[in-house]
């Protein structure tokens, strides 16, 4: 067996998350309808694309940057039962579909 072989096997196996916080777990696309249907304005967006584009760091210069993206769209889901609800069961399907049998996740 090739060591490629044994790397890919190794990503097979199921997974456990033990820190994911659902507020950088929500969909791109989740974000995007919340925002359009309760009219809030995220930047000019108006497009998945764009939201994705205004929320993703690639090359992050400190943690003030990266933590920035949350103060765009956290008020989408801020006091939102159901929002919030939609966002876990949401995460759950993300999870599942990466292979993850058991994660422990946080809001906050």
């Amino acid at each position: 067996m090739g060591s490629s072989s044994a790397a890919a096997d190794e990503f097979n196996f199921p997974k456990i998350e033990l820190h994911l916080h659902l507020d950088g777990a929500v969909r791109h696309s989740t974000i995007f309808e919340l925002a359009k249907k309760k009219k809030i304005d995220l930047h000019g967006a108006k497009s998945v694309e764009d939201v994705k584009k205004l929320l993703v760091t690639h090359q992050p210069a400190n943690l003030a940057k990266v933590l920035a993206a949350f103060d765009i769209f956290i008020p989408v889901i801020k006091n939102d039962a159901s929002a919030l609800e939609r966002i876990a069961y949401e995460t759950c399907e993300d999870q599942s579909k990466a292979g993850v049998i058991y994660f422990e996740g946080r809001y906050r």
